[in-house]
């Protein structure tokens, strides 16, 4: 599972990157969003490593986590189809 979320989130940082450039003002908040993404992968990464020294409630911390980190590249996923839908139109 961990994998599929580096992949997808890989693609959609550099996606994203390419995008802010083409919008003033957002370049930086994008970089920030990017980088936290990058430490929520390393942190389920990390945890889907060590499962077995994990509680119930580190296990659900990193369920929350995921879900939190694949929404927030859903929402730029569709951020970025959006622009690129304004840009043909």
């Amino acid at each position: 599972m961990a994998s599929a979320v580096v992949a997808a989130g890989r693609w959609i940082g550099e996606l994203l990157t390419k995008e802010a450039k083409l919008l003033s003002g957002v370049e930086d908040q994008v970089k920030e969003i990017v980088i936290d993404l990058q430490q929520m992968r390393r942190f389920i990464i990390y945890a889907d490593e060590n499962q077995d020294r994990q509680t119930h409630s580190i296990r659900n911390l990193v369920a929350q986590i995921r879900e939190a980190a694949l929404h927030a590249e859903d929402v730029i996923l569709r951020f970025v189809v959006e622009v690129e839908l304004r840009k043909d139109g």
